[in-house]
């Protein structure tokens, strides 16, 4: 018996995309990001530097999946595009982190996947990071 999906139900691309990229690798986490982090930086980084300011509970944006390799020391963010695209926001967020990680010696991988999951991109966010920093600087100039 098939079950119909209303407008009611919470079932959205988004969720469906993530449980199909966890089925492909179990390694693949959709809650806990913020522990995770502090787990990364407790030896190494004020948490002030990743959380934002007054709020350690939050990185200002969460991810719709992860993946840690401690032993590879990545770090590796999934979003999914469904309802809405990545924003500049979230972009420089993730830059940010980029930066804050490979400063300890870890590396941070986005790749981004379209809602059907046909589609996945690795977005170069050391290239992305001077491409801001540039549009930044054209703004003072």
């Amino acid at each position: 018996m098939e079950k119909e999906i209303d407008n009611k139900t919470s079932l959205t691309f988004s969720k469906l995309v993530v449980d199909l990229l966890r089925k492909e690798d179990p390694g693949i986490s959709k809650y806990g990001f913020p522990s995770v982090l502090r787990q990364i930086f407790k030896d190494n980084t004020p948490l002030e530097m990743v959380f934002r300011q007054g709020r350690t509970q939050t990185l200002g944006f969460t991810p719709d999946a992860f993946k840690v390799d401690s032993g590879n020391r990545e770090v590796t963010l999934f979003e999914v595009e469904d309802s809405h695209k990545l924003s500049i926001r979230k972009l420089s967020i993730i830059v940010n982190l980029w930066w804050i990680l490979d400063d300890i010696g870890w590396d941070l991988h986005l790749i981004v996947v379209d809602r059907y999951a046909t589609d996945r991109k690795e977005i170069d966010l050391h290239e992305w990071s001077f491409l801001m920093d540039r549009y930044l600087l054209s703004l003072v100039k």
